[in-house]
């Protein structure tokens, strides 16, 4: 199996309050971000919608005195057809006080006809956040391997309410794809959002939220289950003999479009024992417009860069 690998490159209060004042202060919409500063390797980002806006709309697990205020927003995002993606890392903007917000739970979810689906693919429970001021970046252990389709990300904050205050998930002022879903299951908010919701059904506002999820992203080529026999060997590429000359045809269609190229990898058969051995090896690559190879002949490489 050939694989192209793209680096692409997400309240001390002092003194006790009874159960009704902390449900009095709990709030729907909170103000926004005043600025992101974005230090992330820009080649590594898989996708991010960075317009901020101006509020944010809670989107928090509550500890259990207070879980009728559960809620979580959600926003869409498409992986290509034929590429796989592999989120190490969330970041989204966000607001609140005093903090910090180091405790959030990721989601991912599936797209159900423009909307998220009611279970989640993919959960991250109390994961650790690097809390900046409200933005939120947090590490997704092993990554969330995704392949090609729509799919929804959901980030909610965990730090207790009783500490940490109330987290706002700030909005993105240009809408991408579908809008935001929100829900709040107990409905303590009293929007009658028990189930996913489009904000513009719940808040009267169609909006997205404020995003970027950086990682991995490869294309694995071949299916890898086989290889060749006599006197093919291994397809499709071999090193059998010496001084062997191997060329593959890799077409736009195989890789999902344009691709900066930034690493290769082969899933090998086997290698020669008893020292497994792989010596001298060269891999040079060269942009064409030809579709196929002309049969019984090397194509020419004149102008090609090596790679390995």
């Amino acid at each position: 199996m050939k694989r192209f690998i793209t680096k692409l490159t997400l309240l001390m209060i002092p003194f006790l309050l009874s159960s009704a004042m902390l449900f009095a202060q709990m709030q729907l919409t909170g103000p926004g971000a005043k600025e992101y500063s974005n230090n992330q390797d820009v080649t590594r980002i898989l996708y991010e919608q960075m317009d901020i806006g101006a509020s944010g709309w809670a989107s928090q697990d509550f500890e259990a005195a207070y879980d009728i205020y559960d809620c979580q927003g959600a926003d869409d995002f498409t992986v290509a057809a034929g590429t796989i993606w592999q989120v190490d890392e969330v970041t989204v903007i966000g607001s609140g006080a005093p903090g910090p917000f180091n405790v959030a739970n990721v989601f991912f979810y599936q797209d159900a006809g423009g909307m998220p689906s009611a279970t989640a693919y993919l959960s991250f429970m109390g994961l650790t956040a690097v809390d900046n001021a409200g933005v939120l970046t947090i590490a997704i252990p092993g990554g969330a391997v995704l392949t090609g389709g729509d799919y929804w990300v959901s980030v909610q904050d965990a730090a207790p309410f009783g500490v940490s205050g109330q987290w706002f998930w700030t909005r993105n002022l240009t809408q991408t794809n579908s809008m935001a879903y929100w829900q709040n299951p107990a409905n303590g908010f009293g929007t009658g959002a028990t189930t996913w919701t489009d904000v513009l059904t719940a808040f009267g506002e169609a909006a997205d939220f404020t995003f970027s999820l950086v990682g991995e992203s490869y294309v694995e080529i071949g299916n890898g289950t086989g290889y060749g026999s006599y006197p093919a060997y291994y397809s499709t590429w071999c090193n059998y003999w010496e001084n062997c000359h191997t060329q593959t045809l890799y077409l736009a269609s195989e890789l999902g479009g344009p691709m900066d190229i930034t690493e290769l990898g082969w899933k090998y058969e086997r290698l020669a024992t008893p020292n497994n051995w792989l010596l001298n090896v060269q891999i040079n690559i060269v942009e064409t417009s030809v579709s196929a190879f002309t049969a019984g002949a090397y194509f020419d490489m004149t102008g090609a860069t090596q790679v390995y």
